[in-house]
């Protein structure tokens, strides 16, 4: 889980995982 651009942060959210834009 590569997260280290603000924008490779969609993959796969986990459950309770909230995208935060």
């Amino acid at each position: 889980m590569e997260s280290r651009n603000p924008g490779s942060i969609v993959t796969v959210p986990p459950k309770g995982w909230i995208p935060s834009f």
